[in-house]
């Protein structure tokens, strides 16, 4: 298949993807507003990363429909609903599958009425929506008017990948002596509420001082965020480590205890997935995404996002129960093979893709994975 991707070039996510098509033998094109160091593919820069105003979605579109129309794919896949989405829509192409990411539907298009409208236009056009979660299904059809074919894929993990053992050094930098070692990997950006989680840490401090808190990250919050862990007083046990290349990432969750995420809004995370993969306890927010992963006592914990109180006493309980804790990190691992396993979800994606270029009249509609 000759398949075109539209999103954001710096992603992970699009990355995996991409990579996981080229290996099976499929050609690729990406088209993008972010090149960077990334998938070995095709590429086509659409328009700049910043400035232009709104006549920079109108060159983005025209030279999107440019790319496309003369490179000839067998289908378009736009990654993020209302971003990318815009033009994947006016590219005038079919089959079109569009993806929803979560913060393009359960933030931006419930914050905006005029992104809802532009929203709904663009799902309306898509052949096939997908969505890591049912919430967020749910959303995009409301959004789309009814009348639409979407379906659960997960971007996966590789799981081969979340086995140890990991380096000794490595664990010692980070690990060190620790009992309980927690970690965080989401953005540092305001709706990931990393600074409720310095709070927290600071609550149970005093009572567990041979652990310790990891945040990976360098975003917009980075400087304030460290002030504040000063002020606080934990510098001696929280380490910022800063941006992380893949695998020194993968090894972070294998020398963790316990995996936190408590954003405000949030679909299927992959950092929830990796912290499955790597068979370690979640403490998460509570929303409709994370309880289809997540039974409170059964495999991790769910905390209202923003309390500090909540979050404080949920780690309290995992590091004081460190048998319960191996439990649930176990059974995360089964989780995580059972439903994001990346070479299942991307199989599964790659039939999608075959039937909506050859139609079989019984299959698209009836077998579709609705929420």
């Amino acid at each position: 298949m000759r398949i075109s991707y539209i999103g954001d070039g710096q992603s992970v996510h699009n990355h995996f993807m991409i990579e996981w098509f080229q290996r099976r033998g499929h050609e690729v094109l990406f088209l993008t507003d972010t090149p960077g160091e990334g998938p070995d593919c095709e590429t086509g820069v659409v328009a700049p990363r910043r400035g232009g105003g709104p006549f920079r979605h109108v060159g983005a579109v025209i030279r999107t429909r440019r790319w496309i129309w003369r490179w000839k794919p067998d289908i378009v896949h736009a990654h993020n609903v209302t971003g990318y989405g815009y033009w994947g829509a006016l590219s005038g192409f079919s089959p079109l599958v569009m993806t929803a990411w979560g913060s393009d539907l359960n933030i931006l298009a419930r914050q905006r009425p005029v992104i809802r409208l532009l929203a709904g236009w663009c799902l309306r056009r898509a052949s096939l929506i997908t969505a890591d979660a049912a919430a967020l299904g749910e959303t995009a059809r409301e959004l789309a008017g009814g009348a639409a074919d979407i379906r659960i894929l997960q971007w996966g993990v590789d799981l081969s990948r979340f086995e140890g053992p990991v380096e000794e050094a490595f664990r010692q930098k980070y690990r060190g002596g620790a009992e309980t070692v927690f970690l965080s990997t989401r953005r540092l950006r305001p709706v990931y509420n990393i600074e409720v989680i310095l709070r927290a840490y600071t609550r149970i401090g005093e009572a567990y001082p041979r652990s310790r808190l990891i945040v990976v990250g360098d975003d917009e919050l980075g400087p304030s965020l460290r002030e504040l862990a000063v002020r606080l007083g934990i510098t001696d046990r929280v380490i910022f480590t800063g941006w992380l290349e893949r695998p020194d990432l993968i090894r972070m969750f294998l020398v963790s205890d316990v995996f936190l995420s408590v954003p405000s809004s949030d679909s299927t995370a992959l950092s929830l997935l990796e912290a499955f993969a790597a068979r370690l306890p979640v403490i998460a927010a509570d929303l409709p995404a994370n309880r289809e992963w997540i039974e409170p006592g059964g495999n991790g914990l769910l905390v209202p996002p923003g309390s500090v109180d909540a979050l404080a006493r949920a780690m309290a309980e995992v590091a004081e129960n460190p048998a319960q804790a191996r439990r649930w990190g176990e059974i995360n691992r089964r989780l995580a093979e059972e439903r994001g396993d990346q070479e299942k979800e991307m199989r599964k994606l790659e039939g999608w893709y075959r039937d909506l270029i050859h139609p079989a009249p019984s299959r698209l509609r009836g077998e579709a994975n609705n929420p």
